[in-house]
């Protein structure tokens, strides 16, 4: 686990923003070491990620969607949203120039007016508002 989650902002954060916060870094991983989920249930993750495919079903699915992404991401390749974005007829997508796979982590003002303009855009209405 110590491993793992040692090696992990480099899949999700870019090297100047890790390099900043080291300290920090450091100090969240040994807080999360004792919490952290057993190899096997980390590997079940990792295999039902790998082995889901809904490029086919794409269309059908109609739920707004906004699609976050970064150029710098290592885990997830931009390209990827680009691709689902085109599939999905309700979505829309953000491409930050920078940010990695945590872009709501390294740049959270720029994701969250995203997300608010998207919101607003489709006129969102929560589930206990009393407009129906």
């Amino acid at each position: 686990a110590a491993a793992y989650l040692k090696v992990q902002p480099l899949f999700l954060f870019p090297a100047e923003w890790i390099s900043a916060r080291m300290e920090d870094i450091d100090r969240q991983t040994l807080d999360h070491v004792p919490g952290f989920q057993d190899e096997a249930v980390l590997r079940l993750r990792i295999k039902s990620l790998a082995e889901f495919d809904v490029i086919d079903s794409l269309a059908d699915i109609r739920t707004p969607t906004l699609l976050v992404s970064a150029k710098d991401d290592m885990l997830v390749p931009a390209h990827c949203s680009a691709v689902l974005a085109q599939g999905l007829p309700s979505a829309g997508h953000v491409q930050f120039a920078w940010g990695g796979h945590a872009v709501n982590v390294t740049d959270p003002d720029g994701f969250n007016q995203s997300l608010l303009q998207f919101l607003e855009a489709r006129a969102f209405v929560p589930a206990s508002s009393p407009i129906q």
